[in-house]
């Protein structure tokens, strides 16, 4: 990251972060952290954002993106909690970038709920959601293409572009969100009643101190970590699973997603159309190493394929990518975990600190993210008033260009430079675009044939075509060496 623009941008956030204490900082931009600060600064709170890598680089860069009620409580008789995330799913629903998706739960196979078990709970699932999507049906009857049909939701783009608009759509002095920078330590002053937090620029390596009056914990899968770094105390704690994806070339133009239940078990597969790649999975592993937890092995692969060729026949298309995430599942400290982590709920809990004034966020689902952002709002106006006035949310036209590879526009490298703080060229392709998602080879291509447009757009982010060559270097390097470890062994 050389740019002369990114650098100078960067500085006027740290002046911004520094100027004055902050009533609140936040710790973590994925889906967490994103819209409780778009929350707390529509209401009018001073807050800061800072993550230690670009803005949704966890586990909201590798979501299915499907903005699911709460079909998966149904069947344990937890009607609030549908309804509760129903309601949720809806509110989404009327926010740029999400649209509904049908989904056939294909009923003709091992394993399947019996059809009429699965209309009666589709049917009241509807109802739960205020039928505000299409009713359930039944397609296909007596075939091996049965399946029942009922409606969700899903975003247009992806998990990253929802974070960004989130973290995008209150620009003012007194929000600011700083990617790239790491925690390297903080303690709270009971005599001053304010936090000093350490932060580490990740490119340079420059260190700063800013203070704040709160502090919100929404590190995802760190949050457990950070909050033993600060001394924070909480009774939850996080268990972790794996999910991954395989993304095949589309071969057709449908818009329906559908679900195949396994035989044996209580998880289903997906294949869910995402602009010229379809998603198969995910997995669903428990793993104990965060970090590890981000890398897809070939057992994640090789069962993918496996059930892809079984189920949707043995001809499968070309595979495009991967996508490798965590899921962070909260549950209670000091409570073994027995079973599947799909038995875990996927709710959120709010942790408080009255002694060192701190909130940590665990659990959660994309489609609650509003909500969250919400419930965080009520719980600080117990703590402390706003200081500035409400504002509403707005974004400026986004600036878009076509990639040669696909039909869907994405946006241009140099607004997302200038508009969403876009440092280098694998934060665009990766977040600020589906590219890496929705091209071979990390946006190369099959035989590097994007490899000149991808320097061309390198150079957007260095301020000489050396740096912009280094770029593209590093991502083709990196790109080979996955392949080879992965996918050779697999495919």
């Amino acid at each position: 990251m050389s740019f002369p623009g990114i650098r100078t941008a960067r500085r006027q956030r740290d002046d911004a972060l520094l100027a004055e204490p902050l009533d609140l900082l936040i710790i973590g931009g994925g889906i967490s952290g994103a819209p409780v600060f778009s929350a707390l600064a529509g209401a009018g709170y001073r807050v800061g954002l800072v993550d230690r890598g670009d803005f949704a680089s966890g586990t909201s860069q590798a979501s299915g993106m499907l903005i699911w009620g709460g079909l998966l409580y149904l069947k344990h008789g937890d009607l609030r909690t549908v309804r509760k995330l129903c309601l949720a799913r809806n509110a989404l629903l009327r926010e740029p970038g999400v649209r509904p998706l049908q989904f056939r739960y294909r009923t003709a196979y091992a394993g399947a709920i019996p059809t009429w078990a699965l209309r009666a709970g589709l049917w009241g699932y509807w109802m739960l959601g205020d039928r505000a999507l299409r009713a359930p049906e039944l397609l296909s009857a007596g075939t091996e293409e049965e399946a029942v049909a009922y409606e969700e939701a899903m975003l247009e783009e992806s998990d990253c572009r929802l974070v960004l608009r989130m973290l995008m759509e209150h620009r003012s002095g007194h929000a600011i969100a700083q990617n790239h920078r790491e925690v390297i330590a903080g303690r709270y002053d009971a005599a001053e009643r304010l936090w000093r937090v350490t932060l580490r620029d990740r490119f340079t390596g420059a260190e700063m101190e800013v203070k704040c009056r709160m502090l919100i914990n929404a590190a995802g899968g760190w949050t457990d970590a950070l909050n033993e770094q600060l001394g924070i105390a909480s009774p939850y704690r996080h268990v972790l699973s794996k999910g991954v994806y395989l993304n095949f070339c589309r071969r057709d133009a449908g818009t329906h997603a559908e679900i195949y239940p396994m035989p044996g078990a209580s998880d289903v597969l997906t294949a869910v159309p995402w602009g010229p790649v379809t998603m198969w999975g995910p997995t669903e592993t428990p793993v104990s190493d965060l970090e590890a937890g981000f890398i897809p092995e070939a057992e994640d692969v090789r069962y993918l394929m496996e059930s892809a060729r079984k189920l949707r026949g043995a001809d499968l298309p070309e595979v495009i990518s991967l996508r490798c995430g965590v899921r962070p599942l909260a549950v209670r400290r000091g409570v073994r975990v027995r079973g599947e982590s799909l038995a875990i709920s996927r709710r959120h809990y709010l942790a408080c600190d009255a002694e060192k004034p701190s909130l940590a966020i665990y659990g959660g689902k994309l489609t609650g993210s509003r909500a969250l952002g919400e419930e965080v709002l009520a719980m600080v106006r117990r703590w402390m008033e706003p200081r500035f006035l409400t504002m509403q949310r707005g974004l400026p036209e986004i600036v878009r260009l076509r990639h040669p590879a696909f039909e869907q526009p994405v946006v241009h490298p140099e607004w997302a430079r200038d508009q969403e703080q876009c440092a280098t060229l694998v934060d665009y392709l990766r977040r600020r675009t589906p590219i890496a998602q929705w091209v071979k080879r990390g946006g190369l291509g099959c035989n590097g044939e994007y490899r000149p447009l991808l320097t061309e757009w390198a150079r957007v982010f260095s301020e000489s075509d050396a740096g912009a060559e280094a770029a593209v270097s590093a991502l083709e390097r990196e790109v080979c060496q996955r392949e080879a470890d992965l996918f050779h062994s697999v495919l």
